[in-house]
């Protein structure tokens, strides 16, 4: 499904796990938005972890929000508040607030979209 423009705002790069540092770079679509690319603004490091983490907002052209379950046939992890540091007074001081991902990342279930690792050779 073709995706609504601003969406690739809506996927970033952490090194580490969803918490970790956003690994700078920039993303553009394929000619019909159906696939997005991230250059990263550096060589990412060997033997490294990273998360590849995706709204729970992102959305195609006809409005409707991607289907989260399907992602996890293929890999994805949902991503809970512990994982965000929410529960326990972790890295957000116990509670979701803007800034570290911005507006459009916590679902209306409490949940913070999907992830998908990855380590490199």
């Amino acid at each position: 499904m073709a995706m609504m423009t601003g969406m690739e705002m809506l996927v970033v790069v952490n090194e580490g796990t969803v918490t970790g540092p956003q690994v700078a770079g920039t993303s553009s679509w394929s000619t019909d938005r159906r696939t997005l690319t991230f250059m990263p603004a550096a060589a990412l490091k060997s033997k490294t972890t990273y998360v590849i983490h995706l709204s729970p907002s992102l959305a195609a052209t006809n409005g409707k929000t991607i289907d989260m379950s399907q992602g996890m046939k293929i890999g994805g992890q949902v991503v809970t508040g512990g994982m965000m540091g929410s529960a326990g007074g972790g890295m957000m001081n116990g509670s979701w607030g803007p800034g570290m991902s911005g507006a459009g990342w916590k679902a209306s279930d409490g949940t913070f979209g999907m992830l998908f690792t990855f380590t490199t050779a």
